[in-house]
């Protein structure tokens, strides 16, 4: 990474390469051994988050849903992701360096005066941001940060209308085939882009979700239908299959395995309509499948004292409102 402010880039020749940065360490490919940790990285990630699309192999994008969609929890989330990272084998710093955080300041460095904690373990040491070409903190503002560090996601919870520009996401579909980018603040109107736009942007080529209900998009003769991402999904499958096993707790793997099962559940059809969450009219079968799948964990985490899964139909509650007439 430190080579890249030298002006050496993927593809560069090794000449080339020596010219532009005399002090270039070269050392051997291992791509076993890249591989192996790509996997130990997904699995890492998929204890706090679903892995919705690996990207490449050192990157891929999750969904948030309901509360984890607010600041606080959505730190939460990148910490939890960092210490998930390093407990599959990734360094301290290579895990830190594979989430940025970006605030209304700017990009989260260590040599800015940063007083939240939660916001602390977070920041990226100051030579990192130096090596990707962001030096100081007046280049570290969120336009500059897509353009040097090339993420591949961009997850809102600003509650800035307008912070996805156009500029900052055709740059996205510049260095990315299918950009992710998920405008989760809510309600519609402080959403950071709006799906139509993205999707123009992009030529159709993004991978689109929002905090709130939006319409289907047309782009050329394709409509993209745009999912919402709605704790709906979880909660009720989550607390149903709590209720189910009678879970003495409620395990954070109970959580994490009902995101899982909400992101194993969306079909190939709704991918074609450009979906990343499941139809809302599928919502009590999604339910289900995710009370399936918390009733299993909750008892390989050893906590379920209750009914097995087979009988998860039978505890489903079914609405139905009789009319009453005068007599």
């Amino acid at each position: 990474y430190e080579a890249k402010a030298f002006g050496v880039k993927t593809g560069t020749g090794i000449g080339e390469a020596r010219r532009l940065c005399p002090q270039l360490a070269i050392i051997h490919a291992r791509p076993a051994e890249y591989v192996r940790m790509h996997h130990r990285i997904i699995e890492a990630v998929e204890k706090c988050l679903p892995v919705e699309e690996v990207c490449s192999i050192d990157e891929m994008y999750c969904r948030l849903m309901g509360e984890e969609k607010q600041k606080p929890r959505a730190i939460e989330l990148a910490r939890q992701i960092k210490a998930a990272m390093t407990g599959a084998g990734l360094s301290e710093r290579a895990a830190l360096e594979r989430v940025g955080v970006i605030d209304s300041q700017g990009l989260l460095v260590d040599d800015r005066d940063i007083g939240d904690a939660y916001k602390q373990e977070l920041c990226w040491p100051a030579d990192y941001a130096r090596s990707v070409g962001l030096p100081e903190a007046s280049a570290r503002v969120f336009e500059n940060v897509v353009a040097r560090y090339r993420p591949t996601t961009l997850i809102g919870s600003s509650g800035q209308p307008g912070a996805f520009t156009q500029a900052i996401v055709q740059r996205m579909g510049q260095d990315t085939e299918r950009p992710v980018i998920l405008p989760f603040s809510n309600p519609t109107d402080r959403a950071e882009a709006k799906p139509e736009d993205i999707l123009n942007w992009t030529e159709g080529r993004a991978l689109v979700a929002t905090g709130s209900p939006f319409a289907p998009v047309r782009i050329g003769t394709r409509e993209f239908s745009i999912g919402q991402g709605n704790n709906v999904f979880i909660f009720p499958g989550l607390g149903l299959g709590a209720l189910a096993s009678n879970a003495q707790t409620v395990t954070d793997s109970m959580v994490s395995a009902a995101s899982a099962a909400l992101a194993q559940s969306i079909t190939d059809d709704e991918l074609a309509r450009g979906l990343l969450f499941p139809a809302i009219d599928r919502l009590r079968e999604v339910c289900r499948d995710v009370a399936v799948a918390v009733v299993r964990q909750a008892e390989a985490d050893g906590v379920a004292r209750g009914q097995s899964v087979a009988d998860i139909g039978s505890v489903m509650w079914m609405p139905d409102y009789p009319e009453y007439t005068k007599g």
